[in-house]
């Protein structure tokens, strides 16, 4: 028996939307129970399955809020109602087939002490442990792209802003939530309605939605929808993306350009930063000085390679919690070609580059300005703060009704 304690005042509400989910949602909810840190409540909305989930929400799981829908509503407008039931000021979307790890939910919470802040999604892992989705950016034609997908965890490390993060585990500021209209029901039954959602949250509200990499949720993906359907749905969303938020999108490559071509994909990734500063061969005292200047901007992209990096985890992780990209970069020339002509600023003490890997730097990043690290501060824009231009009004909180 899965049973959640009772919170009189929680700091956190778990949402998790089933239909069909028998074969999953008792391990997802045993490891939400098992790793999470109590004041919570969980709610639980069933799109009338019929294969066992409601059997088991009745006999298995105790302590939640479960509402039963008479029809499927889709995960939208079914995750509208489940927000309807929340308590907290912070609401957690989460699939029944994604299992958060023990002590997720903090630094969840941590990064909403940042009151420009309105979502936080965490890396999410395929079942052989790479990178499932790393932030989401969205093409010029509206595709959504799964950023970093197949790639080794350690090479997204980093906190950042992103256009977008997934709604398999996304938290959300309850009140931005409702400002935002909830998920929009035009994106029934399932897909893109939690990309749709970031870009309000970001280009209606003027807010900001965080890549959280220090946590790290392994999910499975499509155990709901049949692969073909979900190709289909995905498809047909995106061409409702690319013609609701084109404005925005007019200047992001397409698909095809981000995918082929390693320079766009990246640029991609940093797209809302307004400087892109590679730190090369810092000294340790320089690498505090980066580290504090990477928590006040994060609007500003900082990545620090160089093989004499301190071959340390717990500062690694330090630096990617407060937004640092670290490379080790032991073969710096294939490393920047990967990013060519990506970085604005490169900053690196004098003396302790070279002149081989100076050329490196240089021919790969010709446009970028060189400072010394102790002048870099000074070198950056103040801080943007653009007023979000207006859209059409949104839509409803709640879609079609559900009991």
């Amino acid at each position: 028996m899965i049973v959640f304690p009772v919170a009189a005042d929680p700091a956190l509400t778990v949402v998790m939307v089933t239909w069909g989910s028998a074969g999953w949602v008792t391990r997802s909810l045993g490891a939400l129970v098992d790793n999470t840190r109590p004041p919570y409540e969980v709610v639980i909305v069933d799109n009338a399955s019929a294969d066992g989930t409601v059997e088991i929400l009745d006999t298995e799981v105790g302590g939640a809020t479960v509402v039963r829908n008479r029809s499927n509503l889709g995960f939208g407008v079914a995750s509208n109602v489940g927000a309807l039931h929340a308590r907290a000021p912070l609401v957690c979307f989460l699939n029944p087939d994604a299992f958060v790890p023990a002590g997720w939910a903090e630094p969840i919470l941590r990064a909403f002490e940042d009151p420009s802040v309105a979502a936080v999604g965490p890396m999410l892992l395929n079942p052989d442990g790479t990178v499932q989705e790393a932030g989401v950016v969205v093409s010029g034609d509206g595709h959504p792209i799964q950023f970093g997908h197949g790639d080794p965890p350690s090479v997204h490390a980093a906190n950042r802003r992103a256009p977008a993060v997934s709604g398999a585990c996304m938290t959300v500021r309850a009140s931005d939530f409702e400002a935002a209209g909830g998920f929009d029901p035009l994106y029934h039954p399932a897909y893109n309605e939690d990309v749709d959602l970031c870009l309000t949250l970001r280009h209606v509200l003027g807010r900001d939605v965080l890549y959280c990499s220090e946590v790290r949720v392994p999910h499975v993906g499509q155990t709901s929808v049949r692969a073909g359907r979900a190709d289909g749905l995905m498809a047909r969303h995106s061409d409702v993306l690319r013609d609701r938020w084109s404005p925005f999108l007019s200047g992001v490559a397409p698909l095809t350009e981000l995918l082929g071509r390693r320079s766009a994909y990246w640029a991609a990734r940093d797209s809302l930063t307004v400087e892109r500063v590679l730190v090369l061969e810092p000294t340790l005292p320089q690498l505090e000085t980066v580290a504090g200047l990477a928590a006040r901007r994060p609007d500003v992209r900082v990545t620090v390679a160089g093989p004499t990096l301190p071959d340390d985890p717990v500062w690694a992780a330090g630096a990617g919690a407060a937004g640092i990209e670290v490379a080790a970069a032991g073969d710096l020339g294939s490393w920047l070609d990967a990013r060519r002509a990506h970085y604005t600023v490169v900053a690196t003490p004098a003396g302790r580059l070279g002149e081989e890997n100076e050329s490196v730097v240089r021919s790969t990043q010709p446009g970028a300005d060189w400072v010394d690290v102790a002048g870099l501060e000074g070198k950056l824009p103040a801080r943007s703060s653009a007023v979000a231009p207006a859209l059409p009004a949104l839509p409803a909180l709640i879609g079609p009704s559900g009991g």
